[in-house]
C-alpha cells in the first residue's frame, strides 16, 4: 500500500514537473515572441520614419531645383558671372533655405574639386566635343601632369574617339585598336555623351582621369566663360592660343585678380575685356596679343548651368541628394542623379 502511494505521489511529481517545465518554456516563447514583435514593429518604425524623412528630403531637394531654375530664368543680363544671385557670390544664401519644417542647399564642385555654394555654368570647363587640339594637349599637359608626348597622343585619341571617320589621327586610336582589346570595343565615331567615356581611351588611367576630369564637359557652347573659369582653365586657354608658360600665367593671374576684386566681365568687345584685365596689372603687349587670340574661344554667358541640391529636416537622418544640368536656353534637365 505504502508502495502504491509512493508511486502515485512520484507519478504527480513528475507530471506537475513536467507541467512547470513546459509552462517556463511557453513563458520563454511568449517572452522570445514579445522581443521579436517588439524589434519587428519598433524596426517598421524607423523605416517608416526614415522613409517620411526621405520624402520630405526630396520634397524639398526638388523645391531646391525649382528655386534654381526661377532664379536662373530671371537673370536676363548679358553676362553670367559667380556674383549673381544663382552663384556662390550672390544674394541668395543657398547653403540653408528653410521650406517649412524642411531645408535644402544647394552648392557645386569645381574643377579643383572645392565646394561652393550655389550652380556652376558649364562654360566654366572645357567642351570635350568642341575644344581644339592644342587645348586638349594643354589640359592633360597642366591640369593632369602629363608629359608633351602623352598630352599629344590623349588629345589625338580624344579627336579621334569624337570625328565621324575611321582616319587615324597621329598618335591617337581607331576601333582598329580598340576591337583588339580584351574586352574589345569599337570607337564611338561621334559626340561624347559622358566625361566617363575618356576612361576607355588609349592612354587613359584612372589617376589621369580623376586630376582632368573636373575640367571637362560635354554641355554648354563650347566657349568658356571668362567670368566662372578658374585660373588653371584660364591658363589652358592662353597657351593654347599660343602664349608660353610666364604669358599664360600672367594672363590667367590677371584674369583672376580682376575677378578677385570684384569685378566681373560685362562688356564682350576684345577692347573691353582687355581694359577690364589692364585695370589689374599693366597687361605687356605680348599677354594682350594672346587675349586677343583667346576672343574666340570665350563667351561671358552661360547656357548650361550643374549643382548639386540636399534636402532634409533638421535632427532626422536621411534625406535626398540630387545632382542636375539644367539648360537655361531649351529650359530643361539634361542630367538627374538622384542619390
Amino acid at each position: 500500500m505504502a508502495g502504491r502511494l509512493k508511486g502515485r505521489r512520484g507519478a504527480a511529481y513528475d507530471r506537475n514537473a513536467s507541467i512547470l517545465i513546459l509552462t517556463v518554456w511557453t513563458l520563454f516563447f511568449l517572452a522570445a515572441l514579445a522581443v521579436a514583435v517588439g524589434s519587428y514593429v519598433n524596426g517598421g518604425l524607423m523605416i517608416a520614419r526614415s522613409a517620411a524623412s526621405d520624402g520630405y528630403g526630396r520634397t524639398a531637394a526638388l523645391a531646391g531645383i525649382e528655386h534654381v531654375r526661377s532664379t536662373l530664368d530671371a537673370d536676363t543680363n548679358g553676362w553670367d558671372g559667380v556674383s549673381e544671385d544663382w552663384g556662390s557670390g550672390g544674394q541668395i544664401d543657398w547653403q540653408s533655405q528653410l521650406l517649412g519644417d524642411a531645408f535644402y542647399r544647394v552648392y557645386h564642385i569645381n574643377s579643383a574639386g572645392a565646394t561652393n555654394a550655389g550652380v556652376i555654368d558649364e562654360e566654366s570647363r572645357i567642351n570635350l566635343n568642341k575644344a581644339t587640339k592644342q587645348q586638349l594637349e594643354a589640359v592633360f599637359r597642366i591640369v593632369g601632369g602629363a608629359d608633351a608626348i602623352q598630352s599629344a597622343a590623349l588629345a589625338a585619341a580624344v579627336i579621334d574617339w569624337r570625328d565621324a571617320d575611321d582616319e587615324l589621327t597621329d598618335g591617337g586610336a581607331e576601333s582598329g585598336f580598340y576591337s583588339g582589346l580584351q574586352p574589345g570595343y569599337t570607337c564611338a565615331n561621334d559626340d561624347f555623351n559622358t566625361v566617363y567615356e575618356l576612361l576607355l581611351l588609349r592612354g587613359m588611367d584612372g589617376g589621369l582621369f580623376e586630376r582632368v576630369s573636373g575640367s571637362f564637359t560635354v554641355h554648354g557652347s563650347g566657349k568658356v566663360n571668362l567670368n566662372t573659369a578658374d585660373e588653371l582653365t584660364l591658363r589652358v586657354l592662353a597657351e593654347a592660343s599660343g602664349a608660353d608658360e610666364a604669358a599664360a600665367q600672367g594672363i590667367a593671374g590677371k584674369i583672376s585678380g580682376f575677378r578677385g576684386s570684384g569685378g566681373q566681365f560685362s562688356e564682350a568687345s576684345a577692347a573691353g575685356i582687355a581694359a577690364a584685365v589692364k585695370s589689374a596689372g599693366i597687361l605687356g603687349a605680348e599677354e594682350e596679343a594672346v587675349l586677343m587670340r583667346m576672343m574666340m574661344f570665350v563667351t561671358l554667358k552661360g547656357s548650361c548651368f550643374r549643382g548639386i541640391v540636399e534636402g532634409g529636416r533638421p535632427s532626422h537622418t536621411g534625406g535626398a541628394t540630387i545632382e542636375f544640368i539644367y539648360s537655361k536656353e531649351e529650359g530643361r534637365i539634361l542630367f538627374w542623379n538622384e542619390a
